[in-house]
């Protein structure tokens, strides 16, 4: 039987994953890790935020 080849890709070729994005769990798992050490009284707020130039390039540090 032959190996079946995804749409768009060359036998042999060199596939890239590109990993960035949001996943759903992430939003409701740091939302429960928040609530967790709130409740505990430990943790500080520290704000992290990253807006680039390009906002369609993820790489991009200003």
């Amino acid at each position: 039987m032959p190996r079946s080849v995804p749409r768009g890709a060359a036998p042999g070729g060199l596939t890239v994953f590109d990993p960035t994005g949001f996943a759903l769990e992430d939003p409701i798992a740091f939302g429960v890790l928040l609530e967790l050490a709130n409740d505990a009284g430990i943790g500080d707020y520290v704000r992290m935020e990253h807006l680039p130039e390009d906002t369609l390039n993820p790489y991009a540090f200003a």
